[in-house]
């Protein structure tokens, strides 16, 4: 009898064991099973963000799902637009909480300025399952990015021949030159220059927090001292020729300790510049001036005269006239 007794309890034991056994052999299989009725739909979606308050840079925002959903791929989305995607289809276990990065601080391609400018902003995660079922969720925050100088440009549009590169530094001149502070502006701040010589101010006006406090922008000068004013309204200095008809030199603008930019400045005319031809494509001879022989132009492949004169970088232009005596090739 009391064989017997023990005898059944062992098949019971292994028969615990053997559904036991089972039991998890199933969960791993599906993922988890449980909720959405077994079918790995998804019918609940959650967002937790990484903390409260505004948001900087690129932070990870948790996506919670409900027990049993096979996730396929997740969706985040800032204002309806599309930022980051992942899939994690074929992961297992299944999990309950997922994350996904979103960057606040992204440029966009087309205008290399912030895509979401600092201030409220809707953010959605669109989960869909393996079944091809989507639910999303949405919630509002707040992007406060700050503002930088991300270097200074240098241009010109009245001499279509500058710049001329010398070197390693590029020349301009004879006209107008501006160098922009390019800002990379979240705040939606407006930004002007203010002063009368070096150090100029940057300031801020307006925007929605994160922008750039009142910053010197220094000019020096190898030689003659170069004379700027700021333009109206924007983060930029204009050199006039006219208030720079003598510099020739080296100028470097600087802001404060940050960026810098290094370039040539040249609005004066040489002395007794030099004036270089080529012979002609054909096999002309010329008649001997009465400065030089005429086996001088037929060995050189340039011939030079003096008196030049010009305007600045790139402004020069020779009219070179042949006059042929009589017993010229023609």
């Amino acid at each position: 009898m009391k064989g017997n007794r023990l005898k059944t309890l062992g098949f019971a034991l292994a028969g615990g064991l053997a559904l036991l056994f089972a039991g998890c052999g199933q969960q791993a299989g599906t993922g988890g099973g449980g909720g959405g009725g077994g079918t790995g739909n998804v019918t609940s979606v959650g967002i937790t963000l990484p903390r409260a308050g505004a948001l900087q840079g690129t932070v990870n925002i948790g996506v919670n799902v409900n027990e049993g959903a096979q996730v396929k791929t997740i969706v985040a989305k800032v204002d309806g637009q599309q930022v980051n995607q992942i899939t994690v289809q074929g992961l297992r276990p299944q999990a309950l909480q997922y994350t996904i990065s979103i960057n606040t601080a992204q440029l966009d391609p087309t205008t290399n300025q912030p895509k979401f400018l600092n201030g409220t902003h809707t953010l959605t995660v669109e989960v869909t399952d393996v079944n091809n079922n989507t639910k999303s969720a949405s919630t509002q925050v707040t992007f406060l990015n700050k503002d930088y100088v991300r270097g200074l440009i240098v241009s010109q549009t009245d001499n279509p021949k500058a710049p001329v590169t010398v070197g390693s530094t590029k020349w301009y001149g004879n006209g107008d030159v501006y160098v922009t502070v390019d800002i990379v502006n979240y705040s939606g701040a407006t930004y002007t220059i203010s002063g009368t010589s070096s150090p100029f101010t940057l300031s801020a006006s307006g925007g929605a927090g994160g922008s750039l406090t009142s910053t010197n922008i220094n000019i020096t000068v190898t030689g003659t001292r170069a004379s700027a004013v700021p333009v109206s309204g924007q983060p930029q200095l204009k050199f006039a020729k006219s208030s720079n008809s003598s510099v020739s030199g080296s100028v470097t603008v600087q802001v404060a300790s940050g960026p810098s930019v290094t370039f040539g400045l040249d609005n004066v005319h040489p002395n007794g510049g030099d004036i270089e031809a080529r012979r002609p494509l054909v096999d002309f001879d010329f008649d001997t001036p009465s400065n030089l022989s005429l086996s001088y132009f037929n060995s050189q492949t340039l011939f030079r005269g003096t008196g030049a004169t010009d305007g600045g970088v790139g402004g020069i232009v020779y009219t070179v006239k042949f006059v042929p005596s009589s017993g010229v090739g023609a």
